[in-house]
This record gives structure tokens, C-alpha cells and sequence, in this order.
């Protein structure tokens, strides 16, 4: 099963390999929300700030919205904790902020 395999990715520290198999999983279930934090996991291992925001957008584009509260509490947990401000993706504009436009 691919989620399988993109945890035993992430687990062993191989993130690029990781984001590559959630990518395709986010693509076949958009409103999965392991998937989802699995992703973003997956972006956090890499250490790159950047990959952490474009997980999030691309879950947010992949759902035409932005996911469940507890996704989001760890996205944003996950940017504050490598030094970036939380981002916003609502109605195809990304914006920075704290959600509450």
C-alpha cells in the first residue's frame, strides 16, 4: 500500500521520496487527513521551511479549501516551530496571516 510506503519513507529520513508518494496519494484522496499530515510531516523532515508552505497550499489547492482544524494546528505548529509565518489559501489567493481573513 503506498501509505505504507511513504511512512517507511519518512521514517527513514528519505522526505523527498516521501513527498513524492503522498503527492500521489493527496492526488487520489484529497480529504484524506493522514495523508495530509503525513505530507506535511514528510515537508518538515526535509528542514526547508518552504516545502512546509507549499505542502500546505498544495493540500489546500488538492481539498478547494483549507483542511480540518487539527491539520491546520499542525501546519501552522510546524511553521512557527521553523521560523515562518503561517500562510492562508483561500479562494486560489495566498495570503499571510493567521486564517482569519
Amino acid at each position: 500500500m503506498a501509505s505504507a510506503l511513504a511512512r517507511a519513507y519518512r521514517d527513514a529520513g528519505r522526505y523527498a521520496d516521501a513527498l513524492t508518494v503522498y503527492a500521489r496519494l493527496l492526488n487520489d484522496d484529497p480529504l484524506d487527513r493522514h495523508v495530509h499530515e503525513g505530507l506535511l510531516l514528510a515537508a518538515a523532515g526535509t528542514g526547508d521551511p518552504v516545502h512546509v508552505r507549499e505542502a500546505w497550499e498544495q493540500i489546500c489547492v488538492c481539498t478547494g479549501d483549507e483542511p480540518d482544524p487539527e491539520t491546520r494546528g499542525l501546519y501552522e505548529r510546524l511553521a512557527r516551530e521553523m521560523g515562518h509565518a503561517p500562510t492562508s489559501v483561500l479562494k486560489g489567493v495566498v495570503a499571510t496571516g493567521s486564517g482569519s481573513g
